[in-house]
């Protein structure tokens, strides 16, 4: 039997088409979306359609995760091969929580409200962007870092390829810094989130998540998900909340995960979500083979094969 990896992106995946191919054509995906809706208290499709909102942290966050667990109810329903591991990219570990019956998705949204609302406080106070540096690499991208850090409030948030880099940095040094990194042969685009995470701000909100992670009783261990923070993935307990709370403010080791799964000698992956981020970011660092579920020739596509 084949085995498989999934892997479930966060924010920055997210498009005002997501879902709809699929929404139409299955009640799984309708009922999931209904059933978020019911608990978020706003209709998700008719926010999607609104571009303000669709790029605010408040509405993606808990959006994101309503729809990647839509298309993995999908993917189980149609008798697909549960994945032998699961990994998500920043708020998609609380995918894999999900998606792993360790928490209901109930419980997902209500801690993902939770997380987005506690970012936006600290992302407001601080008046922080996130920037991509693309074409140049992470030792490079390092070096500029030390040598301006000083002078300039940045911190190195994302590193998810060999060539993409995420920073975060200081609304009034956005101009400066950009400068400085073009100048050095790389591409700076701001991304499409009005937080700066997975960056030191976010500690100051580390302690009032860790107390609401409190309340989650999780059913299963959760030893076949790896983890942004620590690449974990072994038969000895961990403290998950401790995982959780830490991933607010430490970097996500995206290119180190990949690595990772290299290493397990599953050849298969499969991105659960409305988009091809990761799929992309995977193809370019590995020879592993990624494919995407977003819409549904293609979903249709990997559960024949798989």
């Amino acid at each position: 039997m084949t085995k498989l990896i999934f892997l479930f992106p966060g924010q920055g995946s997210q498009n005002k088409k997501m879902i709809l191919n699929l929404y139409k054509k299955f009640n799984i995906i309708k009922n999931t979306i209904k059933y978020g809706s019911k608990i978020l208290k706003y209709d998700i499709l008719n926010t999607i359609k609104n571009n303000t909102k669709l790029n605010n942290t408040i509405y993606t966050q808990p959006i994101l995760l309503i729809i990647n667990t839509a298309i993995w109810r999908l993917w189980t329903q149609k008798n697909g091969i549960i994945p032998k591991i699961f990994a998500g990219h920043s708020l998609g570990e609380y995918n894999s929580l999900i998606c792993n019956n360790n928490i209901t998705l109930k419980q997902g949204i209500k801690l993902i409200q939770k997380r987005a609302n506690l970012m936006m406080s600290a992302s407001n106070n601080s008046k922080m962007k996130m920037m991509s540096i693309l074409g140049i690499n992470y030792k490079k991208v390092k070096e500029l870092y030390l040598k301006i850090k000083k002078k300039y409030y940045i911190e190195i948030s994302n590193i998810n390829s060999k060539k993409q880099i995420i920073i975060s940095i200081k609304n009034k040094h956005i101009n400066l810094i950009k400068n400085i990194f073009e100048n050095n042969n790389a591409k700076c685009f701001l991304l499409k989130v009005n937080i700066a995470s997975h960056c030191n701000i976010m500690f100051n909100i580390s302690k009032d998540f860790k107390n609401f992670l409190k309340i989650i009783k999780y059913k299963k261990n959760t030893n076949n998900i790896i983890h942004n923070l620590n690449i974990n993935y072994c038969q000895k307990k961990y403290n998950i909340n401790n995982i959780l709370t830490k991933h607010l403010y430490k970097k996500v080791k995206w290119i180190e995960t990949i690595k990772y799964l290299e290493f397990t000698g599953i050849k298969n992956l499969i991105e659960c979500g409305p988009n091809k981020i990761l799929k992309n970011l995977t193809r370019r660092m590995t020879k592993l083979s990624c494919k995407s579920i977003n819409n549904y020739d293609e979903f249709k596509k990997n559960l024949q094969k798989n």
